[in-house]
């Protein structure tokens, strides 16, 4: 579902990225821009880490999306 609110061209270079990510068990980090209720792309770092558990296994993954559009218009 989530697909619906990012840039058509860039999600299947994201999907590659977080699906490698999940195959290998290990953290994902991307930047990327994401539509708001209003329609307005904004830039968002992403994060997700794999939660395990007692064996190692990873059960899940935790993750955020930080609006970080006005770092970038300052930088």
């Amino acid at each position: 579902g989530w697909g619906v609110v990012m840039d058509p061209a860039e999600l299947p270079r994201i999907v590659a990225k977080w699906t490698a990510a999940v195959a290998a068990g290990e953290p994902w980090e991307d930047t990327f821009t994401l539509r708001r209720h209003d329609g307005e792309f904004r830039w968002h770092l992403s994060r997700a880490v794999p939660l395990r558990d007692d064996a190692g296994n990873v059960v899940r993954y935790f993750g955020t999306n930080t609006d970080i559009t006005e770092l970038r218009r300052m930088e």
